[in-house]
């Protein structure tokens, strides 16, 4: 049987999975009690036995806060609330304000703040955390396997879907997958780009791994600029995930770096975006990916006026895939030294 949560993938899903998780903390299958007390006592730094909290409550989306648990132990209110994240990053000063809203609760006696992230360790993240006064703890995709490890066959159905997918994900963000390419999911896109992609860019300070936010979707960005530092030229390798439609995305764009080093976007004169859209298009992509015949490139319009993109297919081997891409790659850093501003 296929799991769940490689359909359920969002963060409301796991929103629901702990809030699930924590009202069964009273039922009928031990296990699963067994695990609902173990990350309340891991949240908490206590040891308490099942049966041992009183008064639990589970609420979603107080205040905007995924998921608070109040519960009541050796004479002492606790209230734990969990910033639940699948893939999209601390954002708009999240942490802090809900502490600030936090200040606002009373009857409780210990607060502990958990950010609770199934994904790969993240140094923003990180930063958001500590900076926060107070600190909230923070827990990531290894550190969430490490905690569930030794719990298996809980006698629930979406529990064991559950424990499977996080330890699926955490493989997932370790080795490269061995599957096609269209069958590759957010994880598996974003660790090619990792550990495949990011070598051949040279200077790692100038790329980022994008995470699919709103847009759901890897990629990898490269930047550089120019070297009279007056033009910033961005390539962005795209890992479309969509229901019938399987493609990476090349796409690149231009803007000009003002006398206060601030990137403008459409500021370049016409002539001068044609000319750099011909370098790109002429010396990276039609000399790259040369087993397809041009009709195989599917031109696209992406984002501001000055953005240009090509689309490739899955239909390649991997490892030419891979060197094609590398080479792009590389293109592209020689050609951004032949412009001339």
């Amino acid at each position: 049987m296929k799991n769940l949560f490689d359909y359920a993938t969002r963060e409301l899903a796991q929103d629901a999975l702990l809030t699930w998780l924590f009202w069964n903390y009273d039922c009928e299958k031990p296990k699963v009690c067994d695990v609902a007390y173990h990350l309340l006592n891991e949240f908490n730094d206590l040891d308490m036995k099942p049966g041992d909290a009183t008064n639990i409550k589970v609420d979603k989306q107080y205040k905007k806060m995924d998921i608070i648990v109040r519960f009541s132990y050796n004479g002492k209110r606790y209230l734990t609330v969990i910033e639940d994240k699948t893939h999209s990053r601390e954002h708009d000063n999240q942490l802090q304000k809900y502490n600030e809203e936090l200040k606002k609760i009373g009857n409780v006696d210990v607060i502990n703040r958990i950010y609770y992230k199934t994904d790969d360790e993240d140094s923003d993240d990180i930063k958001a955390c500590e900076e926060c006064n107070p600190k909230w703890k923070y827990y990531f995709i290894k550190d969430i396997v490490k905690l569930l490890e030794g719990f298996n066959e809980t006698g629930s159905d979406i529990l064991d879907d559950y424990l499977a997918r996080v330890r699926a994900i955490d493989k997932m963000v370790s080795t490269v997958s061995e599957k096609s390419m269209n069958e590759w999911d957010y994880y598996e896109f974003r660790t090619y780009f990792r550990k495949m992609l990011l070598p051949a860019a040279g200077d790692l300070r100038s790329v980022q791994v994008n995470y699919p936010g709103w847009y759901g979707y890897p990629s990898v960005i490269i930047e550089y600029t120019d070297p009279s530092g007056k033009i910033f030229c961005s390539m962005e390798i795209i890992g479309r995930i969509e229901a019938e439609s399987f493609s990476l995305l090349i796409r690149a764009g231009e803007r000009k770096i003002d006398e206060n080093g601030k990137k403008v976007d459409n500021a370049l004169p016409i002539e001068k975006r044609k000319e750099i859209r011909n370098l790109f298009c002429g010396e990276c992509l039609d000399n790259r990916f040369v087993s397809r015949t041009r009709k195989d490139w599917k031109w696209a319009i992406v984002g501001s006026s000055n953005d240009y993109a090509k689309r490739i297919s899955y239909t390649e081997q991997l490892g030419d895939v891979t060197r094609e891409l590398k080479n792009t790659i590389l293109d592209f850093q020689t050609l951004v030294k032949k412009i001339k501003a």
